[in-house]
């Protein structure tokens, strides 16, 4: 299977299930209030379960679809509604990748700074995470979408959608974006739990559903974290990932147009790297007895106190700020060779 051809093979398959999908979102944007409106969220939920609603009936069904059934389609829609403006592709350097889906997610890291995607919903390939279904099978996940909702409280949350390969709708884990990103993988479990005391959905979260979210969701977190960072390394043939602008038509009016095939990202070539080149390097001083350097390596994202001002302490004040993931005992990255690492069996 081609890098592409199951995040594509997914939108155009919804895009059957239901034909008129696409133009109903379009029109549901175009028509809505963007005041107000967290710039990274595409469109929220609530317009996105009334289009749906439109698609369904339009697609010949008679009756209304019931909630059951409109949940998980309206969720669908949401996230390849979004993915299918700009249909980004990121495939990350083996060693980054490895380095980052093993980083602990601890520190105190704000979850808001998961509001920073660079598009409006973002693919990511995921080679090693694996979840394990009710039915107690454990599969390969091909990849994962990410994008932002916000609820009728104002609230945002990160969406995470698993591609299995298997045709749409999909599993979709919802993360609250408050407090920390640790307190908010604890909140998921809370939220869920609440939907079902309430009768918002009948499905009840696992027994050991605490342990698998501890198992895939921090990788997965930390993956598309280091998207959302400042110091990211992303090389594509575009120049760099960004939401399409809205361009005025005499016809339509606003109107923003979807990309017309996936766009293919690189993520953290020159980190990768460099990251084997130093640990080349101490793999050889290694050998040779020589160890007393610091091992070269990335260290997690975390919090750092400046100092800021006078050294005196009545005219002195402490900041605290985030540091992405940083490359610690590194010669320079920059002026590397963007060389591209082809892994058997990921294209």
């Amino acid at each position: 299977m081609s890098p592409d051809a199951s995040p594509r093979q997914r939108l155009l398959e919804w895009g059957r299930t239901l034909p008129s999908i696409w133009r109903a979102v379009d029109s549901e944007r175009a028509q809505a209030d963007l005041r107000g409106w967290h710039p990274s969220v595409f469109l929220p939920i609530k317009l996105v379960a009334r289009a749906t609603t439109h698609a369904i009936l339009r697609s010949g069904d008679p009756l209304p679809p019931r909630s059951g059934e409109l949940a998980p389609a309206a969720v669908t829609t949401q996230c390849l509604a979004a993915w299918r403006m700009t249909q980004g592709i990121y495939r990350f350097d083996p060693t980054l990748y490895d380095a980052l889906v093993d980083t602990p997610l601890s520190g105190g890291i704000p979850a808001a700074l998961l509001t920073r995607l660079p598009e409006w919903c973002v693919y990511i390939e995921t080679p090693s995470i694996l979840l394990t279904g009710r039915d107690g099978v454990t599969f390969q996940v091909l990849g994962l979408w990410y994008w932002l909702d916000v609820t009728s409280k104002g609230e945002l949350l990160l969406c995470i959608g698993v591609d299995t390969g298997r045709r749409p709708p999909f599993n979709v884990q919802h993360v609250p974006l408050a407090g920390t990103i640790d307190s908010a993988i604890h909140r998921t479990l809370e939220e869920w739990n609440k939907a079902v005391a309430v009768g918002k959905t009948r499905i009840t979260p696992p027994a050991a559903y605490r342990d698998a979210a501890r198992a895939w969701l921090p990788s997965a977190i930390s993956l598309v974290l280091y998207l959302c960072s400042e110091a990211a390394d992303i090389d594509g043939l575009q120049g760099r990932p960004g939401n399409p602008t809205i361009r005025q038509t005499r016809r339509y009016g606003s109107r923003i147009h979807p990309a017309d095939g996936p766009r293919k990202w690189e993520v953290g070539v020159r980190l990768g790297n460099a990251l084997r080149r130093a640990m080349q390097v101490e793999r050889e001083k290694h050998l040779r007895g020589d160890s007393q350097n610091m091992r070269p390596h990335i260290r997690r994202a975390h919090w750092h106190t400046y100092l800021l001002g006078s050294r005196e302490p009545a005219n002195s004040r402490r900041e605290l700020r985030w540091l992405p993931p940083i490359p610690v005992a590194l010669d320079s990255y920059d002026d590397l060779p963007a060389t591209v690492w082809r892994i058997q069996g990921r294209d």
